[in-house]
């Protein structure tokens, strides 16, 4: 029953396990501002994909067959989106724990960003910046909970 438990409280201190908007302290945004949020959180990871790993994982033949998708000028950019993750699929199998890698690098940058950002507006209030530092020692070991629950009371 030990490990078990132990299991349990890896799993809720992971990044994965985490909401965004509490990570990054944007609760209170609507949920239209949400959805428009991770809209583009979800085209940083698959322009992020497109410019830097795609070719590195593509034959030259594949590389070609994308090219002419991204080129099709009669066909919205959700249709072109669409064929392309789904010719993707195809030809790389891990595609999806591919993109949610990257995806949750972006959700450990930001939140580092917001830490050093809260560093920087509160540079004058010891207490804070030591929630911070105690914040950061969290992330750093990957306990984001922790974290979390340290950068609610700054």
């Amino acid at each position: 029953m030990l490990y078990h438990d132990s299991m349990q409280e890896e799993t809720a201190q992971s990044l994965e396990q985490q909401n965004v908007f509490t990570l990054l302290g944007a609760e209170s945004l609507t949920d239209e501002e949400k959805e428009n949020f991770l809209e583009r959180l979800n085209k940083a990871v698959w322009d992020d994909f497109l410019d830097n790993d795609v070719e590195l994982l593509l034959t030259e033949e594949e590389l070609v067959k994308l090219t002419d998708v991204i080129k099709k000028m009669e066909i919205s950019d959700e249709e072109k989106q669409a064929e392309m993750e789904a010719f993707l699929m195809e030809v790389i199998p891990d595609l999806e724990r591919i993109l949610v890698e990257k995806a949750l690098k972006l959700k450990k940058d930001l939140a580092w960003e917001r830490m050093s950002g809260l560093e920087k507006m509160h540079a004058q209030d010891a207490g804070v910046l030591e929630k911070i530092t105690q914040a950061k020692e969290k992330a750093g070991a990957e306990q984001w909970g922790e974290t979390i629950a340290l950068l609610a009371q700054v």
